[in-house]
């Protein structure tokens, strides 16, 4: 379990310097997450681009926009504060 809350808290701190992504449309998503160590891994088969850091960190970006931030463990989502949320896509790239 300490392994879990470590990793947790990593991956907290790398959405919290990743701040909020709000309306900064789709190519100046791309130019913040890469330098910021995610990975981009293609899309899913319902159209969400899929980027991925080496700590375990998750972003996944709807065709609509919706930024949804996980990992670390089953279920675990994020706002982009790094704080832990109960729902996903609160923040729009687009809007």
């Amino acid at each position: 379990m300490e392994g879990v809350k470590v990793r947790g808290t990593v991956i907290q701190q790398t959405f919290k310097n990743l701040g909020s992504l709000k309306a900064v449309g789709t190519l100046a998503t791309n130019e913040i997450l890469k330098p910021s160590g995610f990975v981009f891994k293609g899309r899913t088969s319902e159209g969400y681009y899929k980027y991925y850091h080496p700590n375990g960190a998750k972003i996944q970006i709807r065709p609509g926009g919706q930024v949804y931030r996980y990992g670390g463990g089953k279920g675990l989502k994020y706002n982009s504060d790094g704080s832990f949320s109960k729902a996903h896509g609160q923040e729009n790239i687009l809007k």
